[in-house]
């Protein structure tokens, strides 16, 4: 399937390629060049001592990575409270604060090599169909915000048919 994506466009004008043509010697191998794959390279060398390489079987970021345009999302779908009962609210708390802490890193992994891709970050929309589901956002916004995590604003059009109820509860 052709891919007329304007982020592997870039990506290959921009990049050399090597390829592997005999057996190397290395402490830590990382197989795969999506994000997952280049972002752990890149902390193993900034941050060990380990000698690091990156395997990829074909062109680096242009798997599912290169597929989606590069769009990171960071969001979890699942509910805050269904984890909170799976995994206790001391570790859901931790993820969350390390997957809105990963804009961070991918920030830093930028700066220091000196990419110039540009990274534009935007606040995404939600669209609700029924009142359990905005109780259900609301509920776990009100405890990331409580846990000391920033969050959006839920925004709710007064025309909502339950908008009455919702204000009573919730506000």
């Amino acid at each position: 399937m052709q891919n007329d994506s304007p982020w592997l466009k870039q990506l290959n004008e921009s990049r050399v390629i090597t390829e592997l043509n005999s057996d190397l010697e290395t402490d830590v191998c990382v197989v795969g060049g999506g994000i997952a794959g280049a972002s752990t390279a890149f902390f193993l060398m900034k941050n060990t001592k380990k000698k690091v390489i990156l395997i990829e079987a074909g062109k680096i970021a242009h798997g599912a990575t290169g597929h989606n345009a590069g769009q990171v999302i960071a969001h979890i779908e699942r509910p805050f409270d269904d984890m909170v009962k799976e995994f206790g609210e001391k570790m859901v708390i931790k993820a969350y604060d390390q997957l809105y802490g990963a804009w961070d890193l991918l920030d830093e992994m930028i700066a220091e090599a000196k990419i110039q891709t540009p990274l534009y970050k935007t606040t995404g929309t939600c669209g609700y169909t029924s009142l359990e589901e905005i109780v259900e956002t609301i509920k776990t916004n009100a405890i990331e915000y409580q846990s000391g995590l920033n969050r959006e604003m839920v925004f709710i059009s007064e025309k909502t048919p339950f908008f009455e109820e919702l204000q009573k509860k919730y506000l």
